[in-house]
């Protein structure tokens, strides 16, 4: 009986160290595929300033001069901007004062964003400054975990300006401080010339401060 105890309890205790084995083996592999070199992080934030850019363009463009129809039908301007988010991404906009906030839908947003120049301004004009300030970008087990592909996380901040005049011909400024959370799939193709790398980025939520 003694023997059999022993015999048992060896068993648990190569099953267990086996078990740890494997687990810190495959974090280790995991540690080393997400270490990234400064040429990638370089590579990466600068994609990620480049589509964050990119949304920004596409906003001055949804509240400008282009019809609502253009704007909102199929295959518009708001589904353009659109594919550059993950699924139900929202943005979350706080007043002045901090006191009252709002948080709806991207595309709820760009749709409203559209109807502004028909129903309130005579004009509008959106630029936007200093996106370059990006955190830190780091591995997303979550992500990578679900998709078997190698998923980073980070943010990018903008400073967005709002000048428009009412249909009254009241002028409007408005200067908008934007975090936006961004998600980075690292691609890579192996080829004759080596290894051939991108980074392909999709916008999440966003929040927005009035300063």
């Amino acid at each position: 009986m003694k023997h059999l105890v022993f015999l048992l309890t060896m068993l648990v205790t190569l099953s267990a160290s086996g078990q740890n084995y494997y687990s810190n083996s495959q974090r280790s592999k995991t540690e080393k595929l997400f270490k990234l070199t400064d040429k990638q992080k370089n590579d990466l934030k600068r994609a990620a300033e480049s589509k964050v850019m990119r949304f920004q363009e596409n906003c001055a463009l949804i509240a400008g001069d282009a019809s609502y129809q253009d704007k909102t039908c199929n295959g518009g301007y708001v589904d353009v901007a659109m594919q550059d988010f993950l699924k139900d991404a929202k943005i979350e906009i706080t007043s002045l004062d901090g006191k009252t906030s709002s948080r709806k839908p991207v595309r709820r947003y760009l749709l409203n964003l559209a109807l502004l120049r028909k129903k309130r301004y005579r004009s509008i004009n959106i630029t936007s400054y200093n996106c370059a300030m990006v955190s830190n970008f780091v591995k997303d087990v979550n992500m990578s975990n679900r998709t078997g592909q190698e998923w980073y996380v980070g943010e990018v901040t903008v400073y967005q300006q709002f000048n428009a005049v009412t249909k009254e011909g009241r002028t409007v400024h408005d200067t908008v401080k934007r975090t936006m959370k961004v998600y980075a799939l690292r691609n890579q193709i192996y080829s004759n010339d080596g290894v051939e790398e991108w980074w392909d980025i999709k916008l999440d939520d966003i929040t927005a401060k009035n300063i």
